[in-house]
């Protein structure tokens, strides 16, 4: 983890910023659910890891002993947490995600979906060329509806949630398939149009910068076009992921790992202004009021910021304001998160504030 980290150059009222809206301490509804739902998670993760560790050529019985140690130990958290909220100060799903990482990482299951996401990510790199193609057979403004129908759809690529863990375990997933049927508009929260219009009709963004999600469909062909699509346009792009590995959520190592196949694969890339950098940080949610100090520098004259994925743009940040145009893009996967927005589960979020400056 970067040592020193500072609050997001972009956002606004600083002061007030707090990332997740679910205080477990005060929403006894949302602490029991989502407790739940941590013990089920990890349970598969711990599954996972030891598949993988010993895939590597660990001794099988020492990962075995040191799953049980971490399962013991996130159980007698989950177990305090749920006894108690209150005592564990302001506790989110933020907060629980730093101590299941760090529970993770202390046993030497630093990385365990690694194996998992460059197997996706390579698997899915053959359709960026079609994908590609499919966009700029479009004209305006469909090509970009088709952009940000694409993003939408390869967000449903998470483990981290049992509704699509278990399809993508089972490889009944398909991005094409999940784009061509994604929810006819109007979307449960469906700001296109104003996107659109401001997009089109407005003065060309300078920099964007884009905080991605998970790996394999959802980075290679939902947020890369949609990358390609703004640098396309002439504007700087930022490709921010993670510091430390979560879940199957795309690290910086991840991105740069993948980035030659990916130029090799689509070489329109290639020449476009696009840099990646890391957030500074290592959850599925996102704390904005800790960042990089070198995200700082780059964002500091964005005039668009792009959050991705239900962790980082539902589940944290919802609420949040900028000081730049945001566009907040998200397929629910979660039941709870569902409800809480009066929707249904694969419902789809596309929110757009516009600048008040």
């Amino acid at each position: 983890m970067i040592k020193t980290l500072e609050p997001f150059c972009q956002l606004s009222l600083r002061w007030s910023y707090l990332p997740c809206h679910w205080d477990f301490s005060i929403d006894r509804e949302a602490a029991d659910y989502f407790i739940d739902f941590f013990r089920g998670q990890f349970d598969r993760t711990l599954t996972i890891a030891q598949r993988q560790f010993i895939a590597r050529g660990a001794d099988a019985a020492d990962v075995g002993k040191r799953a049980a140690a971490c399962r013991s130990e996130f159980g007698a958290y989950l177990d305090a947490l749920q006894a108690s909220p209150a005592k564990f100060g302001r506790p989110t799903l933020l907060t629980t995600d730093y101590v299941r990482d760090d529970i993770l990482r202390s046993a030497g299951f630093a990385d365990p979906y690694y194996e998992i996401k460059h197997h996706d990510n390579e698997q899915v790199l053959q359709l960026l060329p079609e994908v590609c193609r499919d966009i700029d057979r479009r004209a305006e403004p469909q090509r970009l509806q088709a952009v940000i129908d694409g993003a939408l759809a390869g967000n449903i690529f998470d483990m981290g949630v049992p509704a699509t863990a278990r399809r993508m375990m089972e490889k009944t997933l398909s991005f094409l398939h999940t784009r061509d049927n994604l929810l006819r508009r109007p979307w449960l929260v469906d700001d296109f149009d104003t996107f659109a219009a401001r997009m089109l009709q407005g003065p060309l963004h300078h920099k964007a910068v884009i905080f991605v999600d998970n790996a394999g469909a959802d980075f290679v062909l939902g947020m890369l076009p949609l990358v390609r699509y703004l640098a396309q346009r002439g504007t700087e792009t930022v490709v921010v992921g993670n510091e430390l590995p979560t879940l199957n959520d795309m690290t910086l190592r991840d991105m740069r790992e993948i980035w030659p196949d990916v130029l090799n694969a689509e070489p329109s890339l290639a020449s476009l202004p696009i840099k990646l950098l890391s957030s500074g940080t290592g959850a599925p949610l996102i704390d904005l009021s800790a960042v990089s100090p070198k995200l700082n520098r780059a964002a500091a004259d964005a005039d668009l910021v792009v959050i991705e994925g239900m962790g980082r743009a539902l589940e944290s940040n919802f609420f949040t304001r900028f000081d730049c145009d945001v566009l907040k893009i998200a397929m629910i996967k979660d039941e709870y998160v569902a409800r809480w927005l009066d929707g249904e589960l694969y419902d789809v979020v596309c929110r757009f504030e516009p600048s008040e400056a």
